[in-house]
């Protein structure tokens, strides 16, 4: 009878064992699940700001320029070498700088936010990745102005966050391209 109580105790400490490493198992993915759950609500508050708010706002006011007659003018000639550069001119000519600017701060908020871990990184690139693509591509020379008049290149931290957090999206924006990763691309 001892013999067969030696082995249940046994059984029991290995149960008891078992039991232990399921529950530190279930315990680290409930974790995980959490600070995802986390990071995708963070995502999902700049998702929502960029529709308020002065980001809103910036978004709207530039909006309006390229629907306006001297916006559709300047798109239709989108192909040329100097687009970037009449876009940089149109941007002062018409006072829309406070609101690239409000719009490049945020996309910068965005990349620092899913670079430290606060924000889901599928989320993130998901929403934002075509809107920072074309943020950069469109006012590229804007973008080139400010950063050689203050020795700083504004958009350094967006541009790595796409091509390093949002490397799918990347690569697939780039496939076949022979795009070299200047102003905003």
């Amino acid at each position: 009878m001892r013999e067969v109580w030696r082995n249940v105790w046994k059984s029991h400490d290995q149960i008891t064992a078992f039991v232990a490493v399921i529950a530190v198992i279930g315990a680290t993915i409930g974790y995980f699940a959490a600070r995802r759950e986390f990071r995708v609500r963070e995502a999902l508050v700049y998702i929502q700001r960029s529709h308020e708010g002065s980001v809103g706002e910036a978004e709207r006011a530039l909006a309006r320029f390229w629907i306006s007659q001297q916006g559709l003018t300047l798109w239709s000639k989108a192909r040329s070498p100097t687009f970037q550069e009449q876009v940089a001119q149109e941007v002062a000519a018409t006072g829309l700088e406070e609101h690239l600017d409000a719009l490049q701060a945020f996309y910068r908020e965005v990349a620092i936010c899913s670079r430290e871990g606060a924000c889901d990184d599928r989320t993130t690139c998901a929403f934002f990745f075509h809107d920072m693509m074309a943020f950069g591509n469109t006012y590229g020379g804007y973008l080139d102005r400010w950063s050689a008049r203050w020795g700083e290149d504004m958009y350094a931290e967006v541009r790595e966050y796409l091509k390093s957090t949002c490397e799918d999206q990347w690569r697939d924006y780039f496939r076949g391209s022979t795009a070299n990763g200047k102003s905003g691309s």
